[in-house]
């Protein structure tokens, strides 16, 4: 069960389905009630058709859609396990961010993650945020994966002076949750390095009086074509308030990028001595690193390739799975 097919769900499918019959189904969120009544209904009468021959209920995020099998499972007697990707264990009121701001929605979390024979959590940040709501959860970290084709490098394109950052910004409020009012700044006082921001979806001429020449903006695009910007970029810039993994940083690491990131979250988990992890937000101390990591992005930038590879594949990810899922 899952609210969106997300890049994390696919990936989980996929595995998944290697080793047995998987039934999937999306619960389709909305911000009326009544959708939400109608998206209720139709889970209770899919789920009672199914788990009765159900081994594994396999949940993505703590939220609406997950108090009902965590319910159901505790009566049928089947093993249910639930994915926590971050926004189901978080509360940030200075951008009303995360589930926790409800408290429907939080009381659903809670019962659900009480409840779960097992909940993953996607980086020890999760875990940590989880237990803080639920302190007596059952609670393991199983880190994302990156998927495999981001791993095929293109020996023809060449590392350039470029700093990227990637994030689906569709509103103002993700875009000061994903830390670009801060790379925008950052790009001003560089006006000699190339800066780009690729996924966003909304005009930021109506926030920033002023678009700093060097500053590319681009919309969202086919992993296919953003490989390619991993690839000619030296350095990837991720400046989160909040980041449950940091999907994308793992991606460009992957294609030797060396990160610049903030010290929230589970980025220092991802990046650890591989980059470099601003302690505050000081775009002077920002530029430095920068500077420093376009200067030393050969040596480093192997070594952030190496330790994606070692700790953060989709092989290590379903190696795991198997072995805790029992399959």
């Amino acid at each position: 069960m899952y609210p969106s097919f997300s890049t994390f769900v696919r990936n989980d499918y996929e595995i998944l389905r290697k080793f047995d019959e998987v039934k999937p189904h999306r619960y389709i969120q909305g911000k009326s009630v009544l959708r939400h009544l109608v998206s209720q209904f139709e889970l209770c009468f899919w789920l009672l058709k199914h788990i009765w021959s159900a081994e594994i209920i396999y949940c993505w995020f703590a939220d609406y859609h997950s108090i009902l099998p965590s319910f159901l499972a505790k009566i049928f007697q089947k093993k249910f396990y639930l994915v926590l990707g971050g926004y189901d264990v978080t509360y940030l009121p200075e951008f009303n961010y995360g589930s926790f701001k409800n408290p429907l929605r939080a009381f659903c979390a809670r019962f659900s993650i009480s409840n779960a024979t097992l909940n993953l959590a996607v980086s020890e940040h999760v875990k940590k945020r989880a237990l803080e709501r639920v302190s007596k959860a059952r609670i393991v970290t199983i880190y994302n994966g990156v998927t495999p084709f981001i791993t095929k490098h293109d020996s023809n394109i060449k590392k350039e002076d470029i700093v990227l950052t990637v994030a689906k910004v569709d509103s103002i409020q993700r875009m000061k949750l994903k830390g670009l009012d801060f790379f925008v700044k950052i790009a001003e006082q560089m006006p000699e390095i190339k800066f780009i921001m690729i996924g966003i979806v909304i005009d930021l001429n109506e926030y920033f009086e002023n678009i700093p020449s060097n500053l590319l903006i681009m919309g969202e695009m086919e992993q296919f074509k953003l490989v390619e910007f991993y690839q000619r970029a030296k350095v990837y810039c991720q400046f989160s308030k909040i980041e449950s993994f940091g999907l994308s940083v793992a991606e460009a690491m992957q294609c030797e990028c060396v990160p610049v990131v903030s010290d929230v979250g589970a980025l220092p988990e991802v990046v650890d001595e591989c980059g470099y992890i601003l302690k505050n937000w000081n775009v002077e101390e920002a530029m430095k690193c920068i500077r420093e990591a376009l200067l030393n992005y050969t040596l480093i930038g192997e070594r952030a390739k190496k330790r994606i590879e070692t700790f953060f594949t989709i092989e290590k990810r379903e190696k795991q799975l198997k072995k805790i899922l029992s399959l």
